[in-house]
């Protein structure tokens, strides 16, 4: 049984106000979301505000659930729990109607695994191909300070990231005159290949739940890719799903960053370069070897490799 088939819980719903409904932007770090935020926010209903973190009271939640021993987790008090985490994310989120208020839509657009929060609230993911999630990861963490560099990589990696992300930052031009020096460590390409690669096949396989109503909501999921070429289309789609009129929408911009891409490469930036193919220019033998060990079957399986042959 899939782990996932523990935590489909059906308890009822606490109720928000009707004119206003929550939705939930998923997704591996460093594959868009705050992009798709963006995208989602030109349109004058949606009012995606940022990143919530309430994955932190999902897991405490299941856990105390999980003590069958201790009496949060047996009845009534688990569904009394349950609920209560529902209402805490709904009342969180309301909190920020004012922000937009001419929205009926808000959105926690947290970069975090597909896992039902509010039953019946819409999902949507973005999935990128993780050799692109693995070069913007590595930068996004040597553009660190040491405190956050310890608090984003398992402590394994500490050591070596705080002296490398040092270094990046007295020289944020080394890797694109060394670019095979990018992924010099093999264990940190085979841990952040696993990751991403373990993360989107459980995402793939709770929005099978979710589209079977094993799980209670809705999903959909977009390409960063597909987004990237044709960023009009895809987010026709993204506002349909939610059941807005496209045409609402204010025009994508370079300015407001909602166009693909960023026109340059800025190594120290939070929006580093957001172009499709970029790992290509960091691969070497031990890189591809690594991550084909580590994810290359995820990679088949969504579609980015048609075999190991790449």
């Amino acid at each position: 049984m899939s782990r996932l088939r523990k935590f489909p819980w059906r308890a009822q719903r606490a109720e928000a106000p009707p004119s206003t409904r929550l939705f939930f932007l998923r997704g591996h770090p460093r594959s868009g979301t705050n992009w798709v935020g963006a995208i989602l926010n030109l349109h004058p209903a949606v009012n995606c505000i940022g990143e919530f973190h309430f994955e932190e009271l999902r897991r405490a939640t299941d856990s105390l659930k999980g003590q069958s021993w201790h009496i949060v987790g047996r009845e009534p008090a688990a569904t009394q729990l349950e609920l209560g985490l529902q209402e805490t994310v709904r009342r969180t989120l309301l909190a920020f109607r004012d922000r937009k208020p001419g929205a009926t839509w808000i959105g926690d657009r947290t970069p975090r695994p597909l896992r039902p929060l509010v039953p019946g609230a819409p999902n949507i993911v973005i999935v990128r191909d993780g050799r692109d999630v693995l070069v913007s990861w590595t930068y996004h963490v040597l553009g660190q300070k040491p405190d956050v560099v310890a608090a984003v990589v398992p402590p394994r990696f500490g050591e070596s990231f705080a002296r490398a992300a040092g270094e990046f930052q007295a020289d944020p031009a080394r890797y694109q005159r060394e670019p095979s020096a990018l992924f010099a460590d093999d264990e940190w390409v085979r841990h952040a290949a696993r990751t991403w690669g373990d993360w989107v096949i459980r995402d793939r396989h709770a929005a099978d739940l979710f589209r079977t109503g094993e799980l209670d909501g809705s999903v959909h999921t977009v390409r960063y890719e597909d987004l990237h070429a044709d960023t009009d289309a895809e987010r026709r789609g993204l506002y349909t799903f939610l059941g807005l009129d496209p045409a609402r929408a204010a025009p994508l911009s370079s300015e407001g960053r909602t166009a693909a891409g960023f026109g340059r490469e800025d190594a120290r930036s939070f929006f580093r370069h957001g172009e499709v193919g970029d790992w290509k220019a960091y691969a070497t033998d031990a890189m591809r070897r690594c991550f084909k060990e580590s994810a290359g079957p995820a990679l088949v399986e969504l579609g980015y490799e048609k075999d190991l042959n790449w």
